[in-house]
This record gives C-alpha cells, structure tokens and sequence, in this order.
C-alpha cells in the first residue's frame, strides 16, 4: 500500500479545502488506488471517503474506475446492512420476548449522533450486555435462532450462523449468510459494563423497530474504552476514531453534558485516560475538533510518555494496512507496572497458541468441513507472517523508543538543573 495516499484520504477528513484535497488526490495513479483498497475497507473509511469527495464535490480527483468501485461498494453495503439490520430485530424482538433485561451496544446504536447514516458503516456483527446471570437463557435464545457458540468465558460468549462460509475480501459489503453476534457480560470492574448502565439505558427507535441502548453518557464512555482497548491490541480501525469525532463535534458546545460525563468517569480509575488517548488519537488523525471542557480533564492530564507515544506512533498505526502492528506493545509497557508485564509482551511478541477459530461446520457436509478447515489453515499462515513481520519491526522500534525516552530524561534533568542554577543566582 501507498501510505502517502492513505495520509491524503485521511487529511480531506480534516478540513474543507476542496481544492488542496483535489491537487493532492489527482497524484495518485488508478494503480496505486487500487493497491490502497485493501486499507481503504479494512479501514472502514471506504464509503465515508466516498460521501466526503461527494461533499467537497472532488469525485473527479479520483480515477473514474476508482469512483465506481466505491460507489457499487456502498451499493452493495446498502444491501448487507439492510439484511443486517433485520437480524438484529429479530434477536432484539426474542430477547424481549423472554423479558430478558439487556442493551444493544456500539453497531446499529451509533446512529445518528455518531454516524449519519446506517450504510456507511461496515459492521460485521451485532453486540449485546446482559447480566452474567442471564446467560444460559441468553444462550438458549440464540441457539433456537440458529447459532452455534464458538467461544466463551466470563466476560462474553461469541456466536455464530453458517460459519462454514467464510467471504471473499471481493464480497466483502455483500449481503452474506454468515452471521455473528457477542453477548457480553456486565462487569463492576468497568464502567462501560456495570449493571448500572442497564438501569440508565436509553430507548431508541429505527425503520418502526424499539430496541434499548446506553444513555448517551454511557456511550460515549464505552466508545472511548472501545478505542482504547483497539489501541492497546495490533489494530485499530480510524472509522471508529471519525465517528468518535462526528459525536464530540455535535455535542460541541453542550458544556453541561462533558460535565456529567467528567464526574461520570472520575467515578472510575482509567476513564479519563481512556478518554484522553481516544481523543488525543483522533485528532492525531482528523485534526483539532475537541473543546475545552473535554481536554482539560482527559488530554491534558494524559502521562507524558502516553502522549509521546501517540505523537511518535499514532499516524503510524492508523496508516498501517491491516491486520495491524504490535506498535502498541511500547504503550503497554508504559501503561503497566511491574514485571507481569514483561512477561505479557514476550508472549505477544510471538504467541505459541493456535490462532482464533474462524470457521468451521459443526453439522456440515464433508465438503462444508473441509472448506472450513481451508480457511482456518489459510488464516494460520496469515497470522505466522503477520508475527514474524510485526516482531521484527517492534523490537527495532523499541530500541529506538527507550533512545527517544533516554533523551527526553536527559532533558528533563538539563532544564532541572538550569532552574536550580538560576534559583541559587
């Protein structure tokens, strides 16, 4: 991928001047786009960037073929979100059946205050919190609509339909049979899942259909912890950080309600930072957009070295194609104390575990079995290279991290030293 042109596509999202966009997009060759859809959809900007060039009015500062392929993308997504959508009615409507107490979360909930419109985003399945006491009911809903859990602990149970078939990346905004669905449990220990947020929800209502979701307090927290715990892991998708943008920019100016939600997350160690890191990273990618009453508590009181890492690495990480990097493996270390932590990085570095089921047929043919062992053996090799690449890059990176860090305490002393010198003067 180029990533020159991926800086391009990222930087129209910052402001409105159509004609520096267009000079700086018609650079690029119809080959060079095509070599970036692959970030371009991993992304999630691919359809945003199609309803920003249409908004600058620069659809001609892309190659024709170029335009097209997006626009029969949004097309095709138009369809699958459709079909999407009517999945996730049908498990809202038995869920409420059985009176079983729960919020949707992310998804379909973000709309409109955090994405304008339902067919610009590429959601690959649908989330839910429900009380871990609810889960075998929980689980016997889903399993009389015809899913089949794939895995499960204490903190969520992941459920899937027709896993034998797994897309082609050239279908991947088409309708499809494959369906997926994470329960997750509530939790004390985060504020974005306490059983509290359960009691506070909100009702909100799309195409005639009811269906329950975080108070708008809750869910701008949740999304700050769902941004910072991708930033914390290899991928992080700038999509979610645009639509993090869109809610903080439509809330602009409501100073009581950034209010509620300081003293909402000073209830809860952590919050600010993730609130900080998620908005710092933002507008690392988009530009400044967030107002006072936001950065005071969170960007401003974010640890140095957090703030240096987002400067030092931030545009690296969302211009890197997926699935990612381990670039986060340096925040880590900063964020954590104590060698557990060590301990936790060497075994990221190269994990020695099977890599996560993604398909498998369970009640299928022979030929639906096999199909799914393909696809697992093919995402294996996928994730060999990704941890042999990503390995290297990291432990070279770190090396020079711990330079950058030396040198900064170097500096550090140097200032001390000329105020203690200037004091005695």
């Amino acid at each position: 991928m180029n990533r020159h042109l991926s800086a391009a596509v990222l930087a129209t999202f910052r402001d409105a001047d159509a004609a520096h966009h267009r000079e700086q997009l018609l650079r690029y060759s119809f080959r060079e786009w095509q070599q970036n859809f692959h970030w371009l959809d991993a992304s999630g900007l691919a359809l945003y960037f199609l309803q920003r060039l249409k908004a600058l009015q620069i659809g001609d500062a892309i190659p024709p073929q170029v335009l097209l392929q997006l626009e029969q993308r949004q097309a095709d997504n138009r369809l699958r979100t459709t079909s999407l959508f009517n999945e996730f009615v049908r498990i809202n409507k038995a869920f409420q059946d059985a009176g079983l107490p729960y919020v949707n979360l992310k998804g379909f909930t973000l709309v409109p205050d955090y994405c304008p419109d339902l067919s610009l985003r590429y959601q690959m399945d649908t989330d839910f919190l429900i009380d871990p006491t609810d889960a075998e009911t929980c689980r016997e809903i889903l399993v009389g609509l015809g899913y089949f859990m794939t895995a499960a602990n204490s903190y969520v149970m992941e459920f899937k339909a027709d896993m034998g078939n797994i897309p082609h990346m050239r279908d991947l905004y088409k309708p499809k049979p494959q369906s997926s669905v994470e329960v997750h449990f509530c939790d004390a220990a985060r504020s974005d899942l306490h059983c509290l947020v359960l009691g506070r929800s909100q009702t909100l209502a799309a195409n005639g259909s009811l269906y329950p979701a975080l108070s708008p307090e809750d869910m701008f927290l949740a999304q700050a912890s769902h941004l910072f715990r991708h930033v914390r892991s290899e991928w992080t998708r700038a999509s979610w950080l645009l639509e993090f943008k869109q809610f903080v920019m439509s809330r602009h100016e409501d100073a009581a309600f950034w209010e509620r939600v300081r003293l909402q997350a000073t209830e809860t160690p952590g919050a600010s930072v993730a609130v900080g890191v998620a908005v710092s990273l933002a507008q690392e990618a988009f530009g400044q957009f967030a107002p006072g009453a936001l950065l005071e508590w969170s960007v401003a009181t974010l640890p140095r070295q957090v703030a240096l890492w987002i400067e030092s690495y931030g545009s690296k990480i969302l211009l890197t194609d997926f699935p990612g990097s381990k670039l986060y493996l340096i925040l880590e270390r900063e964020l954590s104390d104590g060698h557990e932590v060590s301990r936790t990085i060497r075994r990221r570095i190269f994990p020695l575990h099977n890599p996560t089921r993604v398909a498998a047929a369970p009640a299928g043919s022979v030929v639906q079995r096999l199909t799914a062992a393909l696809h697992q053996w093919r995402y294996f090799f996928f994730r060999l290279r990704f941890h042999l690449t990503q390995s290297s890059r990291y432990l070279l990176e770190d090396r020079r991290w711990k330079r950058q860090l030396k040198h900064l305490c170097a500096q550090r002393l140097h200032r001390h030293a000329d105020c203690t010198a200037h004091a005695s003067d």
